[in-house]
């Protein structure tokens, strides 16, 4: 099983990194890779890794731009920041790995987002609201 990113394509996204903190989140995000969608790196359509390697990397620049999500506790007197550790807080989302986890197809549950199954509607719907669509 390949990696879905190395760490040069981590330190494109966040160039404020270090090279060793490139090679951490890049481990770091291919582990959460490997754990919430394994699918994606077991694909052989570049689609799909193309789509996978997007949604990281737009997360790892996310994070790169809203240095909030880092942070832990922050106070305005007297100037207390405190930061979460990478794998602490995690480079991906909740929506990244959902993101992710559709990629694997519709037949796996994909937690955070929304699925049902609706029936077909039955006569006139703009009946319901009391007017037509597209008329007023």
């Amino acid at each position: 099983m390949s990696d879905l990113i190395d760490f040069e394509a981590v330190l494109a996204a966040d160039p404020s990194l270090s090279v060793m903190e490139g090679q951490l989140v890049s481990a770091a995000v291919n582990s959460a890779v490997r754990r919430v969608a394994p699918c994606v790196l077991d694909t052989s359509d570049p689609g799909i890794r193309a789509e996978a390697l997007l949604i990281v990397t737009n997360a790892i620049s996310a994070a790169a731009e809203a240095p909030s999500r880092w942070v832990d506790t922050e106070t305005a007197g007297p100037f207390t920041t405190k930061y979460r550790s990478v794998l602490e807080g995690g480079v991906l989302g909740i929506a990244d790995e959902a993101a992710l986890r559709a990629l694997c197809g519709s037949g796996a549950s994909v937690s955070g987002l929304s699925r049902a199954s609706f029936p077909e509607p039955v006569g006139k719907i703009d009946a319901l609201f009391g007017f037509r669509f597209g008329r007023r």
